[in-house]
């Protein structure tokens, strides 16, 4: 069975608070959140923003793309992932319309040098 990516959060939330580095509570308050929010997000079946799991994160160190794929990778896909959580629905279709096209080619067919 496939871990979820809340148990990730929770287990990385966990290891934060045990290095001494906060309080989950006092995250929480000092996003501006109610008390108990961080703890609710990382209950089974909770469904919390994108956005809300990007700022979460952020503000506790955490890697998003651990969080979210449970691989550890570099630090810049988080900054990725974070500028695609900004785009409009619209330019959402735009990238991925964009990402589905045929690669270009020189006019003699081969690919340009990458």
């Amino acid at each position: 069975m496939e871990e979820d990516w809340r148990t990730r959060l929770k287990a990385e939330l966990a290891a934060k608070k045990a290095a001494g580095a906060f309080y989950v509570t006092q995250l929480s308050e000092d996003l501006g959140w109610s008390r108990d929010r961080v703890t609710r997000m990382t209950k089974p079946g909770s469904n919390p923003g994108m956005q809300d799991v990007i700022t979460l994160c952020e503000a506790a160190g955490i890697s998003i793309s651990y969080v979210l794929t449970g691989r550890r990778e570099e630090p810049i896909y988080d900054g990725v992932i974070n500028e695609m959580s900004k785009l409009t629905q619209e330019e959402l279709k735009f990238l991925h319309k964009h990402l589905q096209a045929q690669p270009l080619t020189s006019e003699s067919g081969e690919e340009p040098d990458k």
